[in-house]
């Protein structure tokens, strides 16, 4: 985009903090927000966020690294956790009430998967049981959460979210969305 698109704002909040208070409002939980590029300009979006914010050093090499990184400081945290949900903040559209929905399906069957469902394809918001964490873990730098999801469809659940499909990557994406 040209400019960090974590702090565009949308309905009087940046796309960051957004995303962060409805996760935190879906789990009752503190967030942790993982930061790479920007991340001042970031972490000064959450200042007054309920929020663990963890800078992912190496956010350069791709998605898998902040996945990895934000897991770690997930179980430092919170050692007992039962599952993960992974969400970015480049999906505006997605409410709280979405985020609560996949975690009341986790809550009903821990060990499932419980991914969105938009435009004909599954993917994040997506929530993976304690028992995928390695596979999480061992995440090449490049590659985001979409090949765990599909290579566990027999214990996957699909909450279906159109809002999702609204990903915001370009100045033509935010244009769209204002």
């Amino acid at each position: 985009m040209g400019r960090p698109k974590q702090t565009l704002c949308y309905q009087g909040q940046s796309l960051v903090l957004r995303a962060a208070l409805a996760a935190h409002s879906a789990t009752g939980a503190e967030p942790v927000v993982v930061v790479g590029a920007n991340a001042e300009l970031v972490d000064a979006e959450l200042a007054e966020a309920p929020v663990r914010t963890v800078v992912n050093a190496d956010w350069s090499l791709g998605i898998g690294s902040s996945i990895r990184c934000g897991l770690a400081a997930l179980l430092r945290a919170a050692p007992e956790v039962t599952g993960v949900l992974l969400v970015l903040c480049d999906q505006p559209l997605v409410t709280e009430e979405h985020l609560k929905s996949i975690v009341c399906s986790h809550l009903a069957d821990q060990g499932r998967v419980i991914a969105s469902g938009y435009s004909g394809t599954m993917g994040v918001p997506v929530l993976f049981p304690r028992t995928l964490f390695g596979a999480l873990q061992e995440l090449a730098d490049t590659s985001g959460a979409q090949g765990i999801i599909t290579r566990h469809t027999d214990c996957l659940v699909v909450v279906d979210c159109a809002a999702a499909a609204v990903d915001v990557d370009t100045e033509a994406d935010y244009a769209a969305l204002a």
